[in-house]
């Protein structure tokens, strides 16, 4: 299985993924490195997401 390199919107951030349809499955996974202050604005998918955290904090809304 492959990871994917992804774009990344700031200086120092890396998103690596594995696609997981490439493979027959329909669970995909991110691996990224954000730099503090930053991070993807609000946004919905059509399907559950988990995260592992690592280091550091984060903030996460879910249903508004």
């Amino acid at each position: 299985m492959e990871l994917l390199d992804a774009k990344v919107t700031g200086d120092g951030e890396s998103l690596r993924y594995l696609e997981g349809g490439r493979y027959g499955v329909v669970t995909s996974i991110f691996e990224s490195e954000i730099v503090p202050g930053s991070g993807p604005r609000p946004h919905t998918h059509a399907y559950a997401e988990f995260f592992v955290l690592h280091e550091g904090q984060g903030r996460y809304f879910v249903d508004e």
